[in-house]
């Protein structure tokens, strides 16, 4: 039976997992954050792939509703079937929280 999102990859085998701190540097205003997460998939029990990813991150507040957000991801793969290539993410994410009461 295909396990794969009915790709038609019935030999597909994977499994992950992370690891993750959040720390508050000024309560209610500033967060630094580190994560680490590993994604491991084996093709047709002959090629395995190891997807890791290091993640920095800074939150900043500086009103009650206004979040902005700078996350580094640090990516890299271990396979004999994919390249690695130098695909690292840096983005910047700003938020806006409206009450609805």
């Amino acid at each position: 039976d295909d396990d794969y999102f009915h790709a038609d990859i019935t030999s597909l085998g994977y499994s992950g997992w992370e690891a993750k701190l959040l720390a508050d540097v000024i309560r209610d205003k500033l967060q630094l954050g580190i994560r680490f997460d590993r994604y491991t998939e084996d093709r047709f029990n002959s090629v395995g792939t190891e997807y890791n990813n290091i993640t920095f991150g800074v939150n900043f507040m500086p009103m009650k509703n206004v979040r902005i957000q700078l996350n580094y991801v640090n990516k890299t793969i271990d396979s004999n079937a994919d390249p690695d290539f130098d695909n690292d993410i840096l983005f910047l994410n700003f938020q806006c929280f409206f009450d609805t009461k």
